[in-house]
């Protein structure tokens, strides 16, 4: 969830900034606002997108870095809608 005046752009920075060289990009898709969610704030679904040339990346290591995404997300009020 982020507040409604937030841009893509900021997350994305956030993103980008948190990740590793594994991450290739960050994309949006879709922001969705609703009554149903807390006042003033709106969902957006991005798409990361993780690589290595050298080999196939474990899904423990992906975590690991969504988990580090998240947490930078978090630092900055933007957090994982439940």
């Amino acid at each position: 969830l982020v507040d409604k005046d937030t841009s893509f752009g900021r997350v994305e920075k956030i993103v980008c900034d948190a990740g590793n060289e594994m991450l290739k990009s960050c994309s949006y898709v879709d922001v969705f606002e609703d009554p149903s969610l807390p006042a003033a704030k709106a969902s957006l679904t991005i798409r990361l997108f993780f690589c290595s040339e050298e080999r196939t990346l474990q899904t423990d290591e992906v975590n690991g870095y969504v988990r580090t995404i998240l947490d930078a997300l978090n630092e900055k009020d933007i957090v994982l809608r439940t």
